[in-house]
């Protein structure tokens, strides 16, 4: 199941990225930015499959196994 979504620019329709600096969707053609709304009510927890597990970084191991 993909559940990524695409969003396109409204001011000249090219494909928005994400801006680590201003933790946005940024415009790589016109410079465009959309503010991501952070809406807590909607996040859903998983559990840690073994698959995730395997997956982590050893050093990031620790806070998941304890719960840190």
């Amino acid at each position: 199941m993909d559940t990524a979504k695409t969003y396109y620019c409204q001011n000249c329709g090219a494909v928005m990225e994400f801006d680590a600096a201003s933790q946005n969707l940024k415009c790589p053609s016109c410079g465009n930015k959309i503010e991501i709304e952070n809406d807590e009510s909607k996040v859903v927890e998983h559990k840690l499959t073994r698959h995730a597990l395997n997956s982590i970084k050893p050093e990031q191991k620790n806070i998941y196994k304890y719960g840190m």
